[in-house]
């Protein structure tokens, strides 16, 4: 008896915090990923506390606490106000369950998380965490914010080296993780639907994977990709995804005269079955923290080519926090192709050379997987580990 329960006490206990596991975040995959990860150490003990909740969320077999608010609001007073009545929640929460380590994901529980420890003595250590780059996502307050609070926590853990810059106290980097088990496992699924089947087999498929909103630059992709069409008939592309600008990319691709290239899919429970049967990945995002599709793409051997923007996309396809030039050449990267960000000429030069080398082509197929495997859970899980014991 006392064994067993000297075994319970020496357990830690830990919430991670986010404001909802909604299906298609890639924040939201990532935080299932860790803590089901986590999960199989007996020395932890894994609850989940979400804000919300929505019908198509991400499976989880681990403890949740769901505080069950209502709509968003863009209000940045109403907003400040929500953070402090979170904060509260937060803190009694810890208390009673004898929480040792509260880990926030992204900025909406970030706020209330610090505050927590600030305005209610939370005794739990705060760690925050950032997963884009905090120069281009925050508005001006939430900087100010995030200037005077942040360093109150007792770690802000950002998702890459460039975004870790952004902060000058108790700051430290864990790259997001993938399974290249579980992407591996997803990719053998076949495509069952017919028109969605033939399309993948018909044509030479450049993919991309993301929500459909300024950040992410589909637009630019259309720019790109209607230069590109034109010296290649088998040209397909497919985009997935959903998002408040579907809408304004459809009449885009009418106005461009690509609807029979251009295929909008939306969301997929399983993007691996589409990445695996397409020829390369394009990726035009505006900023970012990491870039994660980028290496789920590689963990299947699909060739990226990556617009050259903060933060994530240079560390992942050279190793490097640094930039190129808007006038350079696209760079033939150490696991990938970087263009200068938001270049579309060297976009569309970086394609055909991709399409015109095929030795090239199969040389960073092989590099991809070869890079994501520095990503895998297996590998980053260590590092969540250590420092949450």
């Amino acid at each position: 008896m006392n064994i067993s329960m000297n075994k319970i006490f020496s357990k830690k206990n830990i919430l991670f915090v986010i404001k909802s596991i909604e299906r298609g975040g890639g924040a939201e995959r990532v935080l299932i990923t860790i803590t089901n990860e986590l999960h199989k150490f007996e020395d932890l003990n894994i609850t989940i506390m979400t804000f919300r909740t929505y019908e198509n969320e991400y499976p989880t077999y681990l403890s949740r606490v769901n505080l069950k608010e209502g709509k968003v609001s863009s209000n940045f007073l109403l907003n400040f106000w929500k953070s402090l009545l979170r904060a509260k929640k937060i803190k009694n929460y810890c208390k009673e369950n004898h929480i040792d380590t509260v880990v926030c994901f992204m900025k909406e529980s970030n706020i209330p998380g610090v505050l927590s420890k600030i305005f209610f003595n939370n005794q739990a250590r705060i760690f925050l965490t950032v997963h884009n780059d905090p120069g281009k996502e925050f508005s001006t307050m939430h900087r100010i914010l995030a200037r005077v609070l942040y360093k109150h926590a007792d770690k802000i853990i950002t998702v890459s080296k460039e975004a870790a810059l952004f902060f000058t106290k108790n700051v430290m980097t864990i790259y997001n993780p993938i399974s290249i088990r579980n992407n591996e496992s997803e990719a053998n699924e076949e495509i069952t639907d017919n028109f969605e089947n033939e399309l993948f087999i018909k044509n030479d498929i450049i993919i991309s994977i993301g929500r459909l909103s300024h950040q992410k630059n589909q637009s630019l992709m259309l720019d790109v990709f209607a230069q590109v069409e034109k010296r290649n008939p088998r040209l397909r592309l497919v985009i997935l995804g959903g998002g408040d600008l579907r809408g304004a990319l459809e009449e885009k691709i009418k106005k461009l005269k690509l609807t029979e290239k251009v295929f909008l899919l939306g969301v997929k429970q399983n993007v691996y079955k589409y990445l695996k049967k397409s020829k390369f990945f394009l990726f035009t995002s505006s900023f970012e923290g990491l870039g994660m599709v980028l290496l789920e793409a590689m963990s299947l051997g699909i060739p990226v080519v990556t617009n050259d923007c903060s933060s994530g996309p240079a560390e992942i396809v050279g190793g490097s926090v640094s930039h190129l030039p808007y006038d350079a050449s696209f760079l033939k990267d150490k696991y990938g192709i970087r263009v200068p960000f938001n270049n579309t000429d060297e976009f569309v030069q970086a394609i055909e050379w991709f399409e015109n080398d095929l030795e090239s082509y199969k040389k960073y197929s092989d590099l991809s997987k070869d890079r994501a495997r520095d990503f895998d859970i297996s590998k980053i899980i260590k590092e969540w580990y250590q420092i949450l014991r």
